[in-house]
This record gives structure tokens, sequence and C-alpha cells, in this order.
């Protein structure tokens, strides 16, 4: 029997936690190989845990090696990747204005900055610590930095909206992080989240992609993320729960079944990933 862990909950400071899930996990593996887990819940606010923790030795959220090789184009190519980026952007829009500045955490090779600054703001920038694919974007002449957000050293109430897609599970300072974020963020800005959220009927295995033992150290509801950003001045206006592929499917004889299914979905928030956005009170 899994022993109780010896922690406290960063969300809620904690100390009663309770097994969600145990196995095996092949996903980002060597072919062949797994990694067992456990993931403990917090039983006051929900928050998940993974265990064993990561170090930073072990985990990708450290930056890249100097000789990191630059990314195929390829990566770019992909359908599902050029969607999100461009969902996200629409998603945005309301909230962009000419004298915007925004910034994405984690933003890969900083195609949906690109996106964003197309649409005329005043600055778009990104943060992104895996040296291949921040060069490859940096080719592209995006505005990336290669640094841990902390060491940006962004000015108080700078940015007028913030986003992490599928970034804050990996982080291992997370309040840290939350709070630079409430700290560059001006009143009234956005912070637009989105992180895999595993209560969903669609998360019941060991191998379901967003346990990823490998990297994911956070595990989200929709009600413990909001716990969490509301103890740093998050209020949030606005949630949906899409499936994790929600961005794309493939045309075939069952294609409009498919997207009527996946909006069926989202619009009932059955989906294993959380998409938020908050303001800043």
């Amino acid at each position: 029997m899994a022993m109780t862990p010896n922690a406290t909950c960063i969300c809620c400071g904690s100390t009663r936690f309770a097994l969600l899930i145990q196995g095996h996990n092949h996903n980002g593996s060597l072919p062949g190989k797994s990694v067992e887990f456990r993931v403990w819940r917090c039983q006051t606010c929900g928050l998940g845990m993974t265990d064993p923790q990561l170090t930073l030795h072990q985990s990708t959220t450290q930056p890249s090696s100097a000789d990191a090789p630059s990314l195929p184009a390829c990566y770019e190519d992909d359908i599902s990747h050029v969607a999100s980026s461009t969902y996200r952007c629409l998603r945005l829009k309301p909230y962009l204005y000419p004298t915007s500045r925004v910034l994405e955490l984690g933003c890969s090779t900083g195609k949906l900055v690109e996106l964003v600054a197309q649409c005329g703001v005043a600055e778009s920038v990104g943060v992104e610590i895996s040296l291949p694919e921040a060069r490859y974007g940096q080719q592209c002449h995006r505005n990336i930095k290669t640094t841990y957000l902390q060491d940006c050293h962004f000015p108080d109430q700078y940015f007028d909206i913030i986003q992490a897609h599928h970034v804050l599970e990996h982080i291992p300072d997370l309040i840290e992080v939350v709070q630079d974020v409430a700290r560059i963020l001006k009143r009234g800005g956005i912070f637009y989240v989105t992180v895999p959220r595993y209560t969903s009927w669609f998360a019941r295995s060991p191998e379901w992609m967003g346990w990823f033992p490998q990297e994911h150290r956070w595990h989200f509801t929709e009600h413990s993320l909001t716990r969490l950003l509301s103890q740093h001045g998050f209020k949030r206006i606005s949630y949906c729960c899409p499936l994790t592929n929600n961005f794309l499917t493939r045309r075939d004889a069952l294609y409009l079944l498919k997207r009527g299914l996946k909006a069926a979905i989202s619009g009932l928030n059955l989906g294993d990933t959380v998409e938020a956005m908050f303001v800043k009170s």
C-alpha cells in the first residue's frame, strides 16, 4: 500500500492527501520504457501532485544545453499546432488593442506570439527555455526570450495579457511564477491559462497524456486552478473543458459526427483540458 506523502499542499497548505492514481506511463519515454508514478490529491483543494517529484536536474523544465540542435521546420507544419495557435489568437482578439502588451509563457516556437503580433499590438513577446524551439522561432523573427520568467525582470504592471498554455503543470516553483505573473500584469489584465484536467471521463488510465509524470508536477481541475489563482488576485471570468485534441478532427466518413461530439463535450465541460481566462483585480 502506498504511503501518504510527507508534504504540504502549495495551494492551500493542507497536509491531507489521498492516492488519486498509480501505474505506469509510456508517454515521452524511450520505446519499451515506462515511468512508474503516483499522483496524490489534496483532500482540501483538489490539487494533484506527482510522486516522485522530479528534481531540476531530471526535469525538462530547465534550459536546454547551448549546443541543442535547431528544431526541424516540419514541426511548424503540424496541423494541430497551427490550428491551436490560431484558435487561441481568435480567443484573445476581443482583448487586443494597438496599445496592448502580450506575453506568452512557454511559447515553444512562438507561432502564437507571431499571430498576436500580426494583430497590430504594441508588443508580443514569448518566454521559452527549450532552446531548439526558441531558436527556430527566433530564426522566424519572433520575439522570444530564452530564460526563466523571473530572470526577465519585466517592470511592474507592464503587460495587458499573459498566457500560459500547458505550462503551469511543469513548473517546479509554481507559486513564485504565479506571483511574478501577478506583479507584471496590469490591474484589469487578462491571464489566459490552459492545463490538463484530471477529473474528466477521458482521464481514467495511467497512460492518459495529462499525467505525463516525466514532466508534469501538478494536476488540476477547474476548481483547484481557480482557487490557486484567486489567492494571488485573479478572478475567473470564463472557462471551458474541451478534449486535448479538440483543435484537430481528421476528415473521414465520421467527420461531422466527431465534430458534433467534441462540441458537446466542450459545451458540457466534460473534456480533459481546462481552458480559462482570469482577470487581475
